[in-house]
This record gives C-alpha cells, structure tokens and sequence, in this order.
C-alpha cells in the first residue's frame, strides 16, 4: 500500500516536485477558480503542516479556499518526497516565485507548524512580508520546552514514537483501528495518503529529529512582533489554546466537537476553519 502511495504522489493526480539547489520540494498548489478572479492580485495562501503530518492535511480546508485564492501546501524537508535542507523559509520564497501572483501572503499553520511559521515571519518572500498569521491547535513553545527538558515526558514521547515505529514496519496499521483513520475522513486518495504518510518510517524518523531539534529560543517573541495573528483552538485543547492566544495576544476561535487532528481532517469542523481564514483574509 505505500508503495502503491508513492506512485499516487507521482502520478498525473498527485504532488508536485520542484528542483531547488539541494534536492526537491513535494508541493500542490493551485491558482484561483473563479474566472472573475484576478489571479496576479489574489491572496495566496500557505498551508504550514503539523509535526510529521501530510500535506494531503489540508485538503478540506484547501478545497473550502481554492475558488477564491491561491493555494499551496508542502512537505518540509525530510518529509515525503522532499529531498530538499533548505530551511521552510527558503522552501516558500522559491515556491513563491513560480506563482504569478502579486496578493498579500496569509500563512495558516496546524500543531508544530506553528513553531516552522516563526522562522519566516519576519522575513521578505519575493519583496513582501506576510500579511496574516492563523494558527491551528498550534504548539505552545513553553510547553514544548518543558516536555522536552523533563526527562520522563521526553521519554514518553519518544515511547510513543518507537510503538508507531513498529506499528509502521510491521504494517499494523494497516488492519486495526489508529488515532488518524478515527480523526480524519478525506476522500479515498487523499486519507490514503494521510494514513501512509503518517506510518511511513522515514517521515516518523524526521518528526522525532523535528521535534527535539528545532530551535524554540525566541518562537513567541517572534509572533508576537509579528504580523496579526489569530488562534483557532479544537475543542480537545480548548483551554491550552486560550492561554496559548493570551501569551500571543490574539484573538481565539473554538471549532466546537473537534479534536486536534479532527479540526482539520473532518469536512465540516474544516469548514469552520475555512470560515476563519476567509474572514481573515478579507480583514486584509
């Protein structure tokens, strides 16, 4: 099956790869629907994935935008089919320039995107800055600091992480029920996809080195200086995301009946955020 998955990513209805100095990213983008749409004017907005977690994440909230803004996801390096070190601000500025459009940029980030979006806030992509910042059921940088400085929450992370490990080379995963196939519902291709790469052992490796070597020293601080921002919140992490908004001092928004993979991964809590993001962009 993830074989089969692979060939999917390369087919005619799969990603795309772009060649950059170092490798390729794995990326799907696409320009604005409506015909009634200045394409060159339009706002293009980023998909900013969660720790170890397809781009194929995105696909309800994506799909809820795709008429009226460009959209575009992406693997980080290490992840999927990306070969690329390039850091994600680097990844952006080189997707950016084979979009022709000239539209504020809005970066909607899931859980550990949060912290990938602080490398890149402040700096110029292709001559402009970012214009919104929507975070999703996004880490909390003290938080995250304190499990990985505690031994004990360090290890148990690390647990989990080895029992995913052999539940993804012994293909498991593939005959019992798991916390992603109960929390996400995409079409056919695209929960296959999810699932695959959820259990692939590279990606699972390149989360494990993600998560204890990103550097968090000055995450909130830098949103804070940031560009506006907003918190969406699951409800499973509903009070960690408020304190997470006040830290930020920004405005917090409940998907009511979602957990942290379910607000993105089922079609209607995706709408909500949909909703969210389309009301921020046009605060712009």
């Amino acid at each position: 099956m993830r074989q089969r998955d692979i060939e999917r990513r390369r087919g005619l209805k799969g990603t795309s790869q772009l060649p950059v100095d170092d490798g390729s990213v794995e990326f799907k983008w696409s320009a604005p629907k409506r015909h009634d749409i200045d394409s060159n004017t339009a706002p293009v907005i980023i998909f900013e994935a969660g720790l170890g977690s397809a781009l194929e994440a995105w696909t309800w909230v994506s799909e809820e935008l795709s008429n009226d803004f460009h959209v575009l996801s992406y693997h980080r390096g290490g992840y999927g089919l990306s070969t690329t070190k390039l850091l994600s601000g680097d990844i952006i500025e080189a997707l950016l320039d084979h979009i022709e459009s000239n539209g504020p940029i809005v970066v909607v980030g899931h859980s550990f995107g949060l912290v990938k979006i602080a490398d890149y806030l402040h700096r110029e992509l292709r001559g402009r800055q970012l214009s919104r910042v929507v975070l999703v059921d996004g880490t909390d940088p003290e938080l995250l600091h304190i499990n990985r400085s505690d031994r004990q929450r360090a290890a148990k992370y690390l647990q989990s992480q080895c029992g995913s490990m052999f539940v993804a080379l012994t293909g498991i995963y593939n005959f019992v029920p798991h916390t992603v196939a109960r929390q996400s519902a995409y079409a056919p291709d695209e929960q296959s996809g999810v699932v695959q790469f959820a259990f692939a052992p590279k990606n699972i490796h390149r989360a494990i080195r993600e998560y204890f070597d990103t550097d968090i020293t000055r995450v909130t601080e830098s949103i804070v200086s940031g560009p506006p921002r907003v918190v969406v919140a699951s409800a499973e992490n509903a009070d960690q995301q408020r304190t997470l908004a006040d830290k930020l001092s920004a405005p917090y928004e409940l998907v009511e009946e979602s957990s942290h993979r379910s607000i993105i991964g089922y079609q209607s809590q995706s709408k909500h955020v949909a909703a969210i993001v389309r009301e921020v962009v046009s605060g712009i």
